[in-house]
């Protein structure tokens, strides 16, 4: 028996090394681990003056410069002509082997939003001028003064590709496992309201104290470390989503830096958090305290059913029955995504997903079941979500009433 066993065993290893030897080199084992990915590729987004200068003397590269005209007026690369903010893309742009954008290293944001408005046009070989024009001009290149006109053209924007996203791709995208969306305003500002499992970034702060930006492995890294809590981070590999208040400057900002970090699938939503609060049938998620939930129950004995608070406590059975927030619902975080259908007909049958706000807790700031809630509860039809990112922790922290079930 134990020889025969043996020799069951050196077949099975041998048929194994014969499997791995057959699969593609770049290929991962086990084979169930599927393809490996190739390693990421890091564009030479920014330049330096001189190599700038270069381009455009023997590769018939031109200055686009994206500062406001008053600012462009006092200086520009020699030849450069204006793009600012405000000004529609022509249709005809001087023809050339690639673009350099020219901005200003107190506000990086400028050059930021023309360079993704041309890549969003479709333009290739777009590049951005490092240090701005400070840097051009310190370097000793040509310089010219006065007023610059545009290129000329007919006055409009061409059509958006991959590099943007209207409301309609967001809503249909939110909170997908392979999508992550993120948020380009404060911190403050975020926690008042937001896309819902959208995450906070201030991509400003990478920035160095001459207003450069590290290299693109640096950013990537850096980047790569954000998440709802220290064990959980986003998806480098995802499809990024990237809003501002508004406007679509800030957001241009993080498109910029993801680009250079070797991040490929970024877009820009430009109509930002003003144009998503507006919007009737889309959802708002936000921050919400033990303070604010307090006063919300403490509110509620006077709302009609269909309006009142649904809070929803994630954590396990036994826990939530050894002592919860009064008030509140059991729905273990592994639910199925029609459980929350069930509890809603079982105990709110008369909501109004329109009106009311509905609030997933947890046990604490290291448990992120409170925020996929709150995400599943804004695909299921609720317009007003709520995170409660303290959780029990929280709640208890602070000596709050605790209901107990038999």
């Amino acid at each position: 028996m134990n020889g025969r066993r043996k020799t069951a065993a050196v077949l099975f290893a041998a048929a194994f090394l014969c499997a791995a030897a057959a699969l593609p080199s770049r290929a991962q084992w086990p084979p169930w681990a599927g393809e490996e990915k190739p390693p990421p590729v890091f564009p030479a987004i920014f330049l330096g003056p001189d190599e700038a200068a270069e381009r455009m003397e023997n590769d018939r590269w031109v200055v686009a410069d994206a500062r406001p005209p008053a600012i462009s007026a006092r200086g520009r690369p020699e030849g450069a002509f204006l793009l600012p903010p405000d000004v529609p893309l022509p249709k005809s742009l001087p023809r050339a082997t690639g673009i350099v954008v020219v901005g200003d290293a107190a506000d990086p944001s400028l050059a930021a939003f023309l360079f993704w408005r041309l890549e969003a046009a479709g333009r290739e070989s777009v590049r951005v001028l490092r240090g701005g024009f400070g840097a051009w001009r310190e370097a000793g290149l040509p310089v010219e003064e006065g007023s610059a006109r545009p290129p000329e053209g007919d006055e409009t924007e061409a059509a958006a590709g991959g590099a943007a996203a209207d409301a309609a791709r967001l809503a249909a995208r939110y909170g997908k496992p392979d999508a992550e969306v993120i948020d380009c305003r404060p911190d403050s500002l975020w926690r008042l309201g937001h896309v819902p499992h959208a995450l906070p970034f201030d991509f400003r702060s990478l920035a160095g104290p001459d207003g450069t930006f590290p290299p693109g492995p640096e950013i990537r890294e850096t980047f790569g470390k954000l998440g709802p809590r220290p064990s959980t981070r986003i998806h480098l590999d995802a499809e990024f989503f990237l809003y501002d208040g508004g406007g679509g400057r800030e957001a241009a900002l993080g498109y910029l830096l993801l680009r250079a970090a070797g991040i490929e699938r970024a877009r820009v939503f430009p109509g930002g958090w003003a144009e998503w609060a507006a919007a009737d049938s889309l959802p708002a998620a936000r921050i919400v305290t033990a303070e604010e939930i307090a006063r919300l129950l403490e509110v509620d004995r006077e709302r009609p059913p269909a309006e009142r608070l649904l809070l929803i406590d994630a954590r396990h059975g036994p826990d939530w029955r050894a002592g919860h927030i009064p008030g509140s619902i059991n729905l273990p975080a592994h639910y199925p995504p029609d459980s929350l259908e069930a509890l809603l007909r079982r105990a709110a049958p008369a909501i109004d997903r329109s009106r009311a706000f509905a609030v997933f807790t947890c046990y604490g700031p290291g448990c992120v079941r409170s925020r996929n809630g709150s995400t599943r509860a804004a695909r299921a039809g609720f317009r007003r979500v709520g995170w409660h990112r303290g959780g029990w922790e929280e709640w208890t922290g602070e000596n709050r009433p605790v209901k107990h079930e038999r």
